[in-house]
């Protein structure tokens, strides 16, 4: 039998993880949306969207990559950016931070690699201060 009271690591700490990051997005789930794809539920598609949170100077992507799906990466174009700022972009699955300018991420676009299917990335971006 498997114990809830008691401190279990194996179980607890990955449960912790998907809690932080939820408290991380959450904002952003009212906010400005854009849908990055056309919708579509077929198995081979991606499908991708943003919040963007014009007061916060930040906002979330989210992409996913469907189990029949070949392509490992796609570009998305975002939107509602300052052409002109540089933002901090955090994958939730990769350590560090990259960084592009408004400019870059609405018309060159954010590329997003998910090297097996289905895959999902979370993507957050910051206005950098000036």
């Amino acid at each position: 039998a498997f114990d809830f009271y008691k401190n279990d690591a194996p179980f607890w700490d990955p449960l912790a993880l998907r809690l932080k990051e939820f408290r991380q997005v959450q904002p952003f789930f009212n906010r400005d949306y854009y849908p990055l794809t056309e919708y579509s539920t077929k198995a081979d598609r991606w499908i991708a969207w943003q919040f963007d949170a014009p007061e916060l100077t930040s906002g979330l992507v989210q992409a996913f990559r469907r189990s029949s799906n070949n392509v490992p990466n796609m570009t998305f174009k975002l939107r509602g950016l300052d052409p002109k700022a540089a933002y901090t972009l955090t994958n939730f699955d990769v350590s560090g931070t990259t960084s592009a300018t408004g400019s870059e991420l609405m018309e060159r676009g954010l590329v997003v690699n998910l090297p097996s299917a289905p895959g999902s990335a979370l993507i957050t971006y910051t206005k950098a201060a000036k």
